[in-house]
């Protein structure tokens, strides 16, 4: 059980969790108020978390800023059963009696097809929302309670994931929450009476508990496979009660299907990390090609290959064949016999309102920076750019990194796949039929064009572009999001008037300054004119013309510093990345002078800037410098390597 370790609830991670028997079954058991019009409760803070030890009570205090309202969930065991209870600072207020619950969600994937039994009613968990629905007040719909009543005992059958609440003076509602969110999940609910304070809902949890019960063995290994002359080792994680490790076997699957055993020996025990014991099977020594599983005990992992040629296909190359185009915004993008999206997001954007805080970090200050009034078109800004994951935001900060990155890879690597047909004045895109151009320089050609939109529209770079709170979350077709058509606020309601109308759904955008985010697009834009070169000379000469403006702009103004969604912080370390990359565009002295000047920054961060600090040494001659970073990089090496060996998978990682 974890109270308030997590705090992620729109990912349903926080609150109250349960993990039983390694199933995830309960998250965010927090209160929840229904507010009118369908608004959403603010996610509430952790102010603090007490463990003692001597009542054995784990008490986590919760604030609700938005409302001044605060509560402690209090959580102690006693025999084979938990006990919660809410204490609230003071009694809910007249307005949210009725209204105001305390809430566990249960992961429908895990109950689905489980029984429920609460008061006289029973049941099963159905695989998808059922409804009913009835009316609430403020024009929005509830589900109907599945079952109410003061105990609820869930998945009795399967002891693996059975569970009982009992709720003491107050009822339990069950409901399923997918019939009004489609990420919904079963919810376990409590009304919150009104004047109380101190144990305002008290509930008995008991969890089954299988006696003997250990944690599988699981087997991690490289999905992708091994190049023959790489280590190789796969990480057998274990529960930590259990006893010395067992041999570990490597099978090889014969080209003419006979299965041989290549090696057998017992893994190196590395030690306990978080909830779990590791031990490493290192089968480096292997080299030849061919497919293998490795087996522990009864445990078998899934085939892999080791070969010469192991990231030549299926690896990184569904990414830009498919996941690349699939987000592409402002483009129909079709697939053999399907369309997975219609041209989208074409009245974009408008003005966003000022001195807003609006969803997922995005804000705007006391002016728009733009020349535009809020709530009016920005021009221009309906080109380029990928959706973001989970939604459909096009945050410059990501896509400029997105954009970085393509560059650079297909700087370093000369990628020159073909699988895609993209025709920008089309807005069209075809998966699975080649054009005869590269797919990657076809990519940075999107990205770039979406992140010279604000320079053209106001001189600097815009935040982002994001729905209005009407259109989050929308799953389905996004080319139905929005009517396509630019907003005219001097139409009615659903009136249309050749390309605008009355209807305001159309996104907004972001368009406050920050140097950070200044330095952050020009760096992709400075390193994607290197790639555009020979394909798209207009556009590559707009890019790096466009960032030497705002470099020259940025050198000699104070910063703006106005955080937003996705924006960097430490903008120094950003222009450092942005000078390296016109040295090595340019070649230019004055960029290798400033570079200098900024070492005492590189010496902060190596690892945030260093990489990049390093591809610029053939262009200065500063022996001294480069010995300083040379240094500096190696003290660096020694604090990663030190981080990486916190954890037996070797990589970065912090709790």
């Amino acid at each position: 059980m974890l109270v308030f370790h997590n705090f992620y609830p729109i990912g349903d991670q926080g609150g109250i969790e349960f993990i039983h028997h390694d199933n995830r079954t309960a998250s965010n058991g927090f209160v929840n108020v229904s507010l009118p019009g369908g608004q959403e409760f603010p996610r509430p803070e952790v102010a603090g978390r007490v463990v003692d030890s001597e009542k054995g009570e784990i008490r986590a205090t919760v604030k609700v800023p938005d409302f001044n309202f605060n509560y402690d969930v209090r959580i102690w065991p006693e025999d084979n059963t938990i006990h919660l209870a809410l204490d609230l600072e003071k009694p809910i207020p007249g307005e949210w009696i009725g209204k105001a619950t305390f809430d566990l969600q249960l992961f429908p994937v895990t109950y689905t097809g489980k029984t429920f039994h609460l008061g006289n009613q029973s049941g099963v968990i159905p695989p998808e929302a059922l409804g009913p629905m009835v009316p609430y007040p403020g024009g929005t719909a509830r589900a109907l309670p599945l079952a109410t009543g003061s105990k609820l005992i869930i998945a009795p059958e399967d002891p693996m994931i059975s569970l009982q609440i009992e709720q003491l003076n107050g009822k339990l509602a069950l409901i399923d929450e997918r019939n009004t969110r489609l990420a919904g999940w079963i919810l376990v609910s409590s009304e919150i009476p009104e004047g109380i304070g101190k144990g305002a809902v008290e509930w008995i949890i008991t969890p089954s508990i299988m006696p003997g019960w250990m944690h599988k063995p699981v087997i991690s290994i490289s999905q992708v496979g091994y190049h023959p002359g790489q280590p190789k080792k796969a990480m057998i994680e274990l529960d930590k009660r259990s006893s010395g490790v067992k041999k570990t076997i490597l099978k090889r699957t014969g080209n003419d299907g006979k299965i041989t055993t290549v090696k057998s020996a017992a893994p190196e025990v590395w030690g306990d990390f978080l909830r779990y014991k590791y031990a490493i099977f290192d089968l480096s020594d292997i080299t030849d090609p061919g497919l293998y599983t490795i087996s522990y005990g009864d445990v078998t992992s899934e085939p892999f290959s080791i070969g010469w040629d192991v990231y030549q296909k299926s690896v990184w190359q569904p990414t830009l064949e498919i996941y690349f185009p699939v987000q592409m915004c402002h483009m129909r993008i079709r697939d053999r016999g399907r369309v997975w999206h219609g041209a989208c997001h074409l009245d974009d954007a408008l003005q966003a309102p000022v001195n807003t805080m609006h969803v997922d970090g995005y804000q705007t200050y006391e002016t728009t920076e733009t020349g535009y009034k809020p709530f009016t078109t920005v021009p221009g800004l309906n080109r380029g750019g990928w959706h973001d994951a989970g939604d459909n935001d096009l945050a410059a900060g990501s896509q400029a990194q997105t954009t970085l990155f393509l560059a650079l890879a297909g700087e370093e690597f000369g990628i020159n796949v073909d699988q895609t047909t993209i025709e920008q004045d089309a807005l069209f895109v075809e998966l699975r039929r080649p054009d005869g151009i590269p797919d990657l320089q076809q990519q940075i050609e999107h990205g770039v064009v979406n992140l010279l939109t604000g320079y053209r529209a106001s001189d600097h770079s815009v935040v982002g572009i994001i729905e209005n709170r009407e259109g989050r979350n929308f799953l389905g077709d996004v080319a139905s999001v929005t009517d396509q058509l630019l907003y005219n606020s001097s139409l009615k309601p659903g009136e249309k008037r050749g390309s605008s109308s009355g209807t305001n759904d159309d996104r907004w955008v972001v368009t406050n300054k920050d140097t950070s985010l200044e330095y952050e697009v020009m760096t992709a834009l400075i390193a994607a004119s290197r790639l555009l070169r020979g394909f798209n000379d207009k556009l590559a000469d707009e890019c790096l013309s466009t960032a030497i403006k705002a470099w020259n702009y940025e050198q000699t103004h104070d910063p703006v510093i106005q955080p937003n969604a996705y924006i960097p912080r430490h903008h120094e370390r950003q222009e450092v990345l942005a000078t390296c990359e016109l040295l090595i565009t340019t070649g230019e002295k004055g960029y290798a002078a400033r570079l200098t000047e900024l070492l005492p920054v590189i010496k902060e961060a190596p690892g945030e800037v260093g990489w990049s600090v390093a591809r610029t040494f053939k262009y200065i001659d500063d022996a001294g410098f480069k010995d300083e970073v040379k240094n500096a990089l190696q003290d660096y090496k020694v604090t990663l390597d030190s981080a990486l060996a916190t954890n037996p998978f070797g990589v970065p990682w912090k709790p």
